[in-house]
Order: C-alpha cells, then structure tokens, then sequence
C-alpha cells in the first residue's frame, strides 16, 4: 500500500508506527469504537467478533501476520468488529493523524487503501461463504477452517482455536468442535501443542483430504 511513497514519505510512517505487544486474550480495539488507527499484523493473531443485538458472538475472520485491522478507519467508520489477541501478539499501529497526512502527500494512497479494504472485504465474504455455507459435515468444515488457520504460505503449523471460536466461526455446537480436534489429533493429523502454546503441527496432505472429503 506504501510502495510508491518517496523516501521522507517512508521516514514518517515509520516515526509514527507504534510497535506494540498485546497479550493473549486481550482487546486491541471494541466494536462501536471510534476508528482511530490502522494495524497491521507482525506475530501472532487476532480474530475479529461482532457482537450481535440478542449477546451473539461471531467471529468474522482471523487476522494473521502481513493483514492489516482496523480498515474501518479508511472510511471513516466505527469498529465494526472487536480485535481480541489469539495469543501473544506484536503489531504495527499507524494512527489516523499519520494516514491524513499521507493522503494529502500522495494522492494515490487513499485509492490503494480502498483497495485494500475491498480486499479485505472481498477475504471476509469467502472466508464466511466457504467455511459456513452448504452441507458439508462438521468435521470437512473444521478441515477447511485449519487449512484456513496455517500461519503463513505451505507452513506444518496452524493457530490453535479454542472449540469455543471454533463453534462460533463455523455455526455449530462447542461439544461438536471439540469431538472433531480430539479425533484429529487422535488420527495424527493434528498433532497436540506444547503447553501454552498457541500453534500447533497440522499433516497438511491429510487436513487436504478431510477438506475436500464429501465437501458438498
């Protein structure tokens, strides 16, 4: 998004970047809030939860190393979802002032940053419509949803999820995603975490064939 900035453009995203470390389970940002800053993503991840009129909770997506949060603040918006740390997390926060700044600089940048955002949209959309649309048994659905989870391009390793945002990601009961991690990790294709850790190793060719095993 700031590749075409000129150097001293550059010098003042990276004067202004907050490089914080979040621990686990805490908030970044509420639902409702005021958006007041752009995040991206270092370590770990964050999952995004809407809170729903009736005290539902969803989650939306899952924001790993490379995304950015808070994309509400290009436009002007409030936090449509609240960030929680998966587990430990370092991000990158480049506040508002500092994005007014750059887009009165460089008037590409707020094209770049729409692009973004309908991306990130457009990530949002298939994410919901793969993972809860159609037929498919729970346990193809938590297959797709671990493929989903790897913490960067042809990695062994997946965040680990409590059942509970499982159940609340995919639409189903916490007893039926715990039912499916035991018998994957069971069958070897998980294979347990360390204590407190908060990835653990995935056989991916077999994640695969439960993925795409009676998908419809």
């Amino acid at each position: 998004m700031f590749s075409s900035l000129a150097p001293e453009q550059i010098a003042l995203v990276q004067g202004s970047l907050d490089d914080l470390k979040i621990e686990a389970k805490r908030v970044l940002y509420h639902q409702g809030a005021r958006s007041d800053a752009l995040y991206t993503v270092r370590e770990g991840a964050i999952k995004l939860v809407r809170h729903g009129a009736d005290g539902s909770a969803r989650i939306v997506r899952i924001i790993k190393p490379g995304d950015l949060a808070g994309l509400e603040v290009l436009s002007g918006r409030e936090y449509d979802a609240s960030a929680i740390a998966i587990g430990p997390v370092r991000v990158c926060r480049l506040p508002l002032a500092t994005l007014d700044r750059l887009r009165t600089i460089d008037s590409g940048l707020g094209q770049r940053m729409l692009e973004k955002a309908g991306d990130a949209l457009a990530e949002a959309q298939l994410w919901l419509a793969e993972l809860t649309a159609g037929s498919a048994p729970a346990r193809v659905r938590v297959a797709r949803l671990l493929l989903r989870l790897k913490t960067k391009p042809g990695s062994t390793e997946v965040f680990r999820l409590a059942s509970s945002d499982i159940a609340a990601i995919l639409g189903i009961t916490v007893e039926t995603a715990s039912r499916v991690i035991a018998a994957f990790k069971r069958s070897g294709v998980l294979t347990p975490p360390a204590a407190g850790s908060y990835v653990m190793t995935a056989d991916s060719d077999r994640l695969m064939q439960e993925a795409e095993s009676r998908a419809d």
